[in-house]
């Protein structure tokens, strides 16, 4: 049962880190209000690498940020940062817990345990991570919205600029750091047993001395 626990946490953590991967790729982390912005054909979708805009007649034009790491607005220095580190972190606790799985680094109960428990805290701290990025930018999001908003009177044709909104981006993100969270609770649990025999523990039961025993017999006879 604790092999089918660390290979299930084993492939949570592949899925957590493909998704991650996906969430960082696509510039999708924030789109225009399409419900507000009707009077034009035109998109915008951000992501964290990429800036996108798309017409009405099917173009696309996709350009960097053009700008140097500590210029870049803070939000996105921080989606970066955490995202990165979280698929860094994803990657070490799959290798660590494959080590685990297969006996690679050594055989016995104690050290394949060990080996769970760091894979399992590892692979939390890459979710705290995931979910920390998304968390920030959606945060960053809502207030810059609710200040356009105030700004214009609450009316959003009078709104300079264009309204953004969660794009898809932030879900796979989020849902990345709950596959990682996932995955740490199922290595922390195969912490708890093995499957070999010999690694159980048996009962303990009393035996008395064989040789005492004899020799105190012959004594009283005599």
């Amino acid at each position: 049962m604790t092999r089918v626990v660390s290979t299930v946490a084993i492939l949570a953590m592949a899925l957590g880190l493909l998704m991650a991967v996906i969430a960082v790729g696509i510039p999708y982390w924030e789109v225009n209000d399409v419900s507000i912005t009707t009077k034009d054909n035109i998109r915008t979708q951000n992501g964290l690498w990429l800036k996108c805009t798309s017409y009405g007649t099917g173009n696309w034009e996709c350009d960097d940020y053009n700008t140097f790491f500590l210029a870049l607005p803070v939000k996105l220095q921080a989606g970066r940062g955490l995202c990165i580190t979280a698929m860094m972190l994803s990657l070490m606790a799959i290798v660590i817990c494959v080590l685990a799985l297969t006996g690679a680094c050594e055989d016995g109960l104690m050290p394949r345990v060990r080996m769970n428990a760091i894979g399992g805290m590892v692979s939390f701290v890459a979710a705290i991570c995931m979910f920390a990025a998304p968390s920030w930018y959606a945060y960053d999001l809502y207030w810059e919205y609710n200040f356009q908003m105030a700004r214009a009177g609450g009316n959003p044709n009078n709104v300079q600029g264009r309204l953004m909104v969660f794009g898809s981006a932030l879900f796979v993100a989020w849902g990345a750091g709950g596959l990682l969270l996932i995955a740490s609770l199922l290595a922390c649990i195969a912490c708890c047993g093995s499957d070999d025999e010999n690694d159980r523990r048996q009962p303990y039961t009393y035996k008395a001395d064989r040789v005492n025993t004899v020799s105190n017999t012959r004594t009283e006879y005599v």
